[in-house]
C-alpha cells in the first residue's frame, strides 16, 4: 500500500472530525488539530528510520510494509468504531 494513501486517509479523518469539533468551539478544534499535526510530525520522522532498519535487517522494505498492514487495519477499525464524545449540557 502506498504511504500517500495512508496519509490522505489521515487528513480525511482530521477534516471530518474538525467539523464536529468546531461546533463545540474553536478551542476544541485547535487542540485537535495541534495534536494531529504533532503525531503526524513524529510519524514522519519515525517512518524513514523504520524503513532503514527493515532494509538493513532483512534486505527488503517488504517486511515492514507487511508487518504494519495488520496494525494499520486495526487502527482503521478503531477509528471507525470509537464514537466522538458528546459534551454534556450543564
Amino acid at each position: 500500500m502506498n504511504l500517500t494513501v495512508l496519509a490522505d486517509g489521515r487528513f480525511l479523518l482530521v477534516y471530518a472530525a474538525r467539523g464536529r469539533l468546531l461546533a463545540r468551539g474553536i478551542d476544541a478544534a485547535g487542540r485537535f488539530a495541534g495534536t494531529a499535526h504533532i503525531l503526524a510530525t513524529f510519524a514522519s520522522a519515525l517512518g524513514p528510520m523504520l524503513l532503514t532498519w527493515s532494509k538493513e535487517q532483512t534486505g527488503s522494505y517488504d517486511a515492514l510494509y507487511y508487518g504494519m498492514a495488520p496494525v494499520v487495519f486495526l487502527l482503521a477499525i478503531a477509528v471507525w468504531l470509537v464514537p466522538v464524545p458528546v459534551r454534556q449540557s450543564p
